[in-house]
């Protein structure tokens, strides 16, 4: 049931082009293992933890606030790539959740 509910919440965004399906994937895959319960904490931290990379990226990269809004273009790259996959904030937070589960005990 958390794989299903996982697919649905994201699959949306997939389908409006702003989020890989890699990403959609990923988060099925933490449904279906840290349960449905767990979906939504790791949904927000997940998203907290992409909003302090995209903030660290702009800083890093010194991107004006002006190169935001163009639509001529990559707004910035790094390393070659234009943008971070939010798989990888899903499973930082996945894995930090499934930490603290084993540090009190809660993971069966």
């Amino acid at each position: 049931m958390g794989a299903l509910v996982g697919l649905a919440a994201l699959l949306p965004f997939f389908a409006l082009g702003v989020m890989g399906a890699a990403d959609v994937k990923v988060f099925a895959v933490l449904g279906a293992w840290c349960g449905m319960h767990a979906l939504l904490g790791l949904w927000m931290a997940a998203s907290l933890a992409a909003g302090v990379h995209a903030l660290w990226l702009l800083i890093t990269t010194r991107t004006r606030l002006a190169g935001l809004f163009r639509h001529d273009g990559v707004t910035f790259e790094l390393a070659g790539k234009a943008s971070t996959p939010y798989a990888a904030c899903l499973t930082a937070a996945a894995s930090a959740w499934l930490l603290l589960q084993g540090l009190s005990g809660g993971v069966r």
